[in-house]
């Protein structure tokens, strides 16, 4: 009898970070973000955590490079976002390493940087010009 992974795992999860001593609302990121992945999981049909492959790691670290930012009009997730979900796989793998003596991640996870567009908005040039130390 199989477990559903998106019904089982992220409570638990929570339950051991909180009783690491994590604030609520860290757990509660993790967890989301944890839910995020096995959501994503469930949708290339895998059911269990003994399916997962390294290589679903890299194609969901890839869905995550690729996915539009739906709060914002143009452009994709930020660095840091994509790399708080890898943090939370890790975390999750070392979880369940820990705790049943079996993690899902068994190589290397890295967010690749990227240059990213970058607006910088100079709101007032003669403040920063008349206090500059010469």
């Amino acid at each position: 009898m199989s477990m559903d992974i998106l019904e089982t795992y992220p409570d638990k999860f929570t339950e051991w970070l909180s009783r690491l001593g994590n604030a609520e609302a860290t757990g509660k990121s993790y967890k989301q973000r944890l839910e995020s992945f096995l959501l994503w999981l469930k949708t290339k049909h895998i059911q269990n955590l003994d399916e997962i492959r390294q290589t679903h790691f890299e194609a969901f670290k890839t869905f995550l490079e690729r996915r539009t930012n739906y709060n914002k009009k143009s452009g994709g997730l930020s660095l840091s976002y994509i790399q708080s979900h890898i943090n939370a796989i890790k975390l999750f793998s070392r979880y369940l390493q820990l705790t049943q003596g079996k993690p899902i991640i068994t190589g290397e996870i890295k967010v690749n940087g990227k240059k990213t567009n970058q607006t910088i908005v100079l709101t007032d040039f003669r403040f920063i010009k008349d206090n500059k130390s010469t």
